[in-house]
């Protein structure tokens, strides 16, 4: 799979286009890696936050 390079203080929104093309979002806080978020990831997060 590809991967894309977002900043931790992007929305939820800057996801979006990300998995539209199957990517998987690498998180950085300016220059230090914080994570990887996955389609799934984004799914999980938003049905506990119901």
């Amino acid at each position: 799979s590809n991967l894309h390079t977002l900043q931790a203080s992007q929305t939820l929104d800057a996801l979006l286009p990300v998995f539209d093309r199957n990517e998987v979002a690498i998180i950085f806080d300016g220059d230090e890696f914080v994570g990887l978020i996955t389609r799934i990831d984004l799914i999980n997060h938003l049905r506990r936050a119901r």
